[in-house]
């Protein structure tokens, strides 16, 4: 029992009312973890410390670290103190059957039973049942009803067509039992993973960031300064306050040409490659596309994504014209109605039918297991595209008609002067640079909830530096204001609001969790309600 008990922070012990849950811990360090997960019994709530400020926090033994660990790094992990982990609570599934049955579940607790009633309201069509857990914690997620002929039901997938079970009004005799989605380290007749979500998460509060945002600017209000175009680097407060007017707005009239020189750098670069692979062959185009105009296309559209928040210069207008420029290599005119979804976006994050970034159900319910899910990545830059534009069309205005002809006449040149493959290199960068690609991780992590309670995630690894930082994606919705050369300053100067927020330091292995852990998929994302307030706001 020694790798099967552990005390947990606050947050999930809940004064008692956690205790006795189950929950699967695995660890996330893949340099020394192995795959296997433990499944552990809260007993007890740690003090202090690690499990203080709030945190989600896991006190195991020292038995549990060695069976996550790879063989032989077991003292490794342990002399680490704390490390990350992917964690849920074991859903507690009733299989009722006539016979007993397999003993393979971990949170099994011996002696307790489960009451099992049907209710005066049950008729001849209609069966209603009271089904209770007594001298447990009452916690039941789910119930199979399993005839003694049938070998097994796996939770999830398809639906069983059962034999109809006559019921009378008396208590059968069952056996009934929690059963565990699969040995540890084993791929049972059940995945370990557990089951896919049927539908979002439904929030019956406000979206965090704007909350957030008023409490740091409360607390640390030199935040302001950080507001504006800053099309380069970040002019610190100080020089402000030491340089005339004249002065400052002079700097940041040649940081404005800065930026302008950088856009201007990588659509020139990724229109000469395009010219240069006129000829080539169609292996040697996907092979450039993938491992280097993808990340090209996707810097230009992440700078449109900067851009369409106005922050690179004070007049929208310059902004918009910048955008249409750098939208030239994604061969598909995007930036000023990308400009006007993005921005609803943030303003009404998750609200149903007006926030586009989430999935559809017709998208979520086609995604089922891994393979749906990788195909879904791969092609998740046209649904981005594409879903705004069916389910919420927006009447297209003059900028819409400038960005549509000169990105025509662009791509016309381009096929009349160097032919087909020189375009179909661009659009193959944009395209293969959405999909299952290191930089595309960004649409998974910024709000997929890997960990419910979280509905967006930071990412702080080197990819920033191509990205514009939009990894800094919860201190962006707190302050889309910001740009994202300043972001990092807003975790520097209000370090105790982000530092205990899940974040993540690979966008590659946001990607691979997404497709295969089995509980997260297109419903992995928050959504609300279109109450009377937001829709007049809309």
């Amino acid at each position: 029992m020694r790798a099967r008990v552990g005390a947990v922070s606050p947050v999930l012990f809940k004064d008692g009312e956690g205790c006795g849950a189950c929950y699967k811990v695995r660890c996330a360090d893949q340099s020394v973890c192995s795959r296997r997960a433990v499944t552990i019994i809260v007993t007890d709530e740690c003090p202090g410390g690690y499990c203080a400020f709030g945190r989600t926090h896991f006190d195991l033994s020292g038995a549990a670290f060695s069976r996550m660990a790879i063989a032989g790094q077991g003292p490794e992990l342990r002399n680490r103190g704390e490390i990350s982990v992917l964690y849920r609570r074991v859903t507690e599934i009733l299989i009722i059957e006539t016979a007993f049955g397999d003993e393979r579940t971990l949170c099994k607790y011996r002696g307790k039973n489960i009451a099992f009633h049907v209710n005066e309201g049950s008729t001849d069509y209609w069966l209603s049942l009271l089904v209770e857990f007594e001298d447990g914690d009452g916690d039941i997620g789910s119930m199979h009803i399993k005839p003694e002929h049938v070998d097994a039901l796996c939770p999830g997938g398809k639906e069983e067509r059962l034999p109809l079970i006559r019921m009378c009004n008396f208590i059968l005799p069952i056996r009934v039992f929690r059963r565990e989605m699969g040995r540890e380290g084993e791929r049972g007749d059940c995945e370990e993973e557990g089951l896919m979500a049927t539908d979002f998460f439904w929030s019956y509060t406000d979206e965090p960031h704007a909350t957030r945002r008023k409490q740091i600017l409360a607390k640390y209000p030199q935040i302001r300064e950080l507001f504006g175009p800053d099309p380069w680097a970040f002019i610190k407060a100080q020089n402000r306050k030491k340089k005339p007017l004249k002065a400052v707005q002079r700097e940041e009239k040649e940081l404005e040409y800065a930026l302008c020189l950088q856009i201007n750098a990588a659509v020139l670069i990724q229109l000469w490659t395009a010219t240069y692979l006129c000829s080539a062959s169609w292996l040697k185009i996907l092979t450039v596309a993938y491992f280097f105009g993808s990340f090209l296309n996707h810097n230009l559209f992440l700078a449109i994504h900067e851009l369409s928040h106005n922050l690179a210069f004070l007049t929208p207008c310059y902004n918009r014209w910048l955008g249409i420029f750098a939208n030239l290599p994604i061969g598909v005119p995007m930036s000023i109605t990308f400009q006007k979804y993005h921005l609803e976006h943030h303003r009404f994050q998750g609200v149903d039918g007006i926030d586009m970034d989430i999935p559809t159900y017709a998208e979520a319910h086609a995604i089922k297991n891994a393979i749906t899910k990788s195909i879904w990545v791969i092609l998740q830059l046209f649904f981005y595209a594409f879903r705004p534009l069916f389910l919420k069309p927006k009447k297209p205005g003059m900028w819409e008609f400038i960005n549509l002809l000169i990105q025509v006449s662009m791509d016309s040149c381009m096929v009349y002067f160097w032919g087909w493959k020189s375009l179909a290199y661009l659009i193959l960068s944009t395209f293969v640079g959405g999909g299952m690609h290191p930089m595309a991780g960004h649409f998974i992590s910024e709000h997929y909830v890997f960990r419910p309670g979280q509905e967006t995630y930071s990412y702080y690894g080197p990819l920033n530096l191509m990205t514009w930082s939009v990894g800094y994606h919860n201190e962006h919705h707190d302050f889309p204001r910001i740009s994202g050369s300043r972001l990092h300053k807003v975790k520097e100067i209000a370090p105790e609001y982000y530092m205990n927020l899940s974040s993540y330091r690979s966008w590659s292995q946001v990607i691979y969790m997404y497709v295969m852990d089995r509980t997260v998929g297109p419903f992995s994302r928050v959504k609300r309600k279109l109450d009377a307030k937001v829709k007049k706001a809309a």
